[in-house]
C-alpha cells in the first residue's frame, strides 16, 4: 500500500469493495474485503476470504474478475477473465467467509494475473452486481 499505513502486508492480494445501488452507480462507501490468500508466498492464490460490514449481500454469490480495470466502462460491457461461484466452505467468528478454490489464481498483473483488474459481486442468479472494486497487491 501506498502512503504511511499501520496495517501489515498480509500477502497475497485484495479488493476493497464499494456496494452498488439500484441503477448499478457505486455508492462510494467502502464496506467489504475479498481477499486472495497464498501458501507459502507462492504466486498462486488457493483461497478466496470475504468480510462484509454490510448485511445487504448474499452468503452464497459470483465473483466476477474482468479482463481489465477499467472502473469507467459499463458493468455489462466488459468482457470477464475468472467467474467463480462463491459458497463459503467455512465462516470464523468475525464472521469472514472462506473459500478454497478448486483452480488456483495467479497474482500478478497482465497475462492470466488478477492484479489490476475489476472483480465485481453478484448475486446468485449472476444478474444483478452487488459491490466491485479493483484488485491489488496485500
Amino acid at each position: 500500500m501506498c502512503g504511511d499505513s499501520s496495517r501489515q502486508s498480509e500477502g497475497g492480494a485484495i479488493a476493497i469493495l464499494q456496494t452498488i445501488n439500484q441503477i448499478h452507480q457505486p455508492q462510494h462507501t467502502t464496506n467489504s474485503e475479498l481477499r486472495f490468500h497464498t501458501d507459502h508466498n507462492t504466486l498462486y492464490a488457493n483461497r478466496i476470504s470475504y468480510t462484509s460490514r454490510d448485511a445487504g449481500i448474499p452468503t452464497d454469490f459470483f465473483v466476477v474478475i474482468h479482463k481489465q480495470g477499467d472502473m469507467t466502462k459499463p458493468i455489462n460491457a466488459a468482457e470477464y477473465l475468472h467467474k467463480l461461484h462463491f459458497l463459503p466452505s467455512s465462516v470464523d467468528s468475525s464472521g469472514t467467509r472462506s473459500l478454497k478454490l478448486d483452480n488456483p489464481l495467479q497474482i500478478s498483473p497482465g497475462g492470466e494475473g488478477v492484479i489490476g483488474r475489476r472483480v465485481l459481486l453478484y448475486e446468485s442468479s449472476g444478474q444483478s452486481p452487488l459491490a466491485e472494486g479493483l484488485i491489488g497487491w496485500n
